[in-house]
């Protein structure tokens, strides 16, 4: 160990967390140890000191991706330091009235740095994986999955297709065939090689002239941008909802599904002649696109029941749609089902499953848990801002999970892999008092608690977040001005394990409610 690489020494810092705060604090610091063993000290080094692993002690980076650095899993006893400016309302009261999920007593107390991030949906586990996790605490029974980007239909969240199957068979309407298996396809178009990489694709949202129906391409720099369009614009059925949407690349087709919307009609007042307005309302939708056809397709995907801010999530080869509530105001405590293989089965509600506590702008996750399979999370929402509920899939129990620091709607959400633990990120939102949150935290799924991450650099609602070349982004949403007024945002910031950047690129227009999916470039072009 070299003087000349160490930035500071300090015998007073009596825990690794705090240790590994100062080096966080401390531009040229790349790389902390502390030692507890005999008597409790704390280095900051400049460069990545030549060292044997010892007993005792924690290092660890200030920040990802340093791969000089021996990489070692930090134990942090709580969250870095980060601003509480404009981060919203943060609560205390953490009272939930369904049954609470205990702790996972065979994981220590400590919380975890959020150095390394990893969204699931685009990480491919690293060869020396084994050697990257050495605390010997670590959970046993875990173990990340392998995912192969290129055969993206197995990458479909994780989420076993086997339970989901049986669920959907079960219902009424639905015969027992076993759904269809993709042919092995030798055109060009299978030809992982010939076109590598993905598109990543801005879908629907509003802006201040309603419904946005262009599709267009977000211009990370990673592709060449077509002259026109790769995908055609939403058809005019397509928009006459808020224009908010769900969109996903199932491995076969882009599918998206867009909310109800209103109808008026005239009504006979009496047997004496006259009419009077009523307001009716049409469920949601979803529709696919033809890539060979260039054209947007009905696939039977009309919901049941009409769900005002309610949420689409995918699960493997299903859609689900959760919550929201009734032109009326009621929260839809029925979830519905629709099979993106057997789409002329159309929408399905699952009676053993059901949510007793709907509500509307919440946020929605599925993940799977080494221990319970796959869950499903619903964070916030309009009069449960601060609630996480999850749902077991196999047994459709509920459980009430702690709450966010910070109550929120109109957020965004996904799942992520920090340091190695699987958990979800959430952003920005509204709490009811400040409209432009800037706060972000993470739900670590292995001990049941959240850590507050840096703040965004703006604060928005009704944004997008999703990974984008292996890094977390978020992008577009809206704002409120100093006047009053609704803005809406195209910028992208982009989270690099220790701060959010602004991207060098944006939207093609600012626009809240849309969804941003990526699709291999192979099965556009070719």
């Amino acid at each position: 160990m070299k003087l000349e690489n160490i930035l500071m020494l300090d015998s007073n810092v009596t825990t690794p967390s705090d240790c590994q705060t100062l080096c966080f604090g401390r531009e040229k610091c790349i790389k902390f140890s502390h030692f507890s063993s005999t008597s409790s000290r704390c280095v900051l080094f400049t460069k990545c000191p030549d060292m044997k692993s010892c007993s005792g002690c924690v290092s660890g980076p200030a920040y990802p991706r340093i791969t000089s650095c021996q990489r070692i899993s930090l134990r942090n006893g709580g969250a870095l330091p980060t601003s509480n400016a404009n981060r919203g309302r943060k609560i205390d009261s953490r009272q939930n009235e369904l049954p609470r999920q205990s702790q996972n007593q065979e994981v220590s107390d400590d919380g975890e740095d959020f150095g390394e991030v990893e969204n699931d949906a685009d990480a491919a586990a690293d060869n020396n994986d084994d050697d990257y996790y050495q605390y010997q605490d670590q959970d046993p029974e875990y173990e990340d999955d392998n995912t192969d980007e290129d055969d993206y239909e197995d990458e479909d969240d994780n989420i076993d297709d086997g339970l989901l199957d049986e669920v959907f068979n079960e219902l009424p309407g639905v015969d027992n065939k076993k759904p269809p298996v993709k042919k092995s396809n030798t055109s060009s178009t299978s030809c992982p090689t010939c076109y590598p990489g993905y598109y990543y694709c801005v879908m629907g949202g509003f802006n201040r002239f309603g419904p946005v129906s262009e599709v267009s391409l977000l211009n990370t720099g990673a592709y060449p941008i077509p002259r026109s369009p790769l995908i055609a614009p939403f058809p005019s059925f397509m928009t006459k909802g808020s224009g908010s949407t769900f969109s996903t690349f199932t491995g076969r087709s882009v599918m998206t599904c867009t909310p109800g919307y209103p109808v008026t009609g005239l009504t006979p007042a009496s047997t004496f002649g006259g009419f009077f307005t009523q307001q009716s309302y049409i469920p949601g939708t979803c529709n696919s696109y033809n890539v060979a056809r260039r054209n947007w397709q009905s696939t039977g995907g009309k919901l049941n029941t009409v769900r005002l801010g309610g949420s689409t999530v995918r699960m493997g080869k299903y859609l689900v749609s959760i919550g929201g509530v009734s032109p009326s105001g009621y929260p839809i405590t029925s979830i519905e089902m629709f099979d993106t293989r057997r789409a002329q089965i159309g929408w399905k509600p699952v009676p053993r499953w059901s949510f007793p506590a709907a509500t509307r702008d919440s946020c929605t996750v599925t993940m799977k848990h080494p221990r319970n399979g796959a869950e499903m999370y619903v964070i916030g929402g309009e009069g449960q801002e601060s609630a996480v509920m999850k749902m077991v899939l196999n047994t459709g129990q509920w459980f009430s999970l702690p709450s966010m620091y910070y109550p929120r709607r109109q957020h965004a959400c996904t799942k992520v892999d920090m340091n190695g633990r699987p958990g979800i990120m959430i952003s920005g939102g509204s709490d009811g008092v400040y409209t432009n949150m800037t706060s972000v935290e993470f739900f670590d799924i292995y001990r049941n608690s959240w850590t507050e991450l840096p703040n965004m650099f703006r604060g928005r609602r009704s944004h997008v977040m999703t990974s984008i070349d292996n890094s977390i982004a978020i992008a577009g949403g809206t704002a409120n001005t100093p006047e009053g007024d609704t803005e809406y945002l195209s910028d992208v910031e982009v989270f690099d394990g220790r701060r959010w950047k602004r991207a060098a690129y944006t939207m093609d227009t600012g626009r809240g409610g849309a969804n941003l999916i990526k699709i291999p470039i192979r099965n556009l072009v070719a």
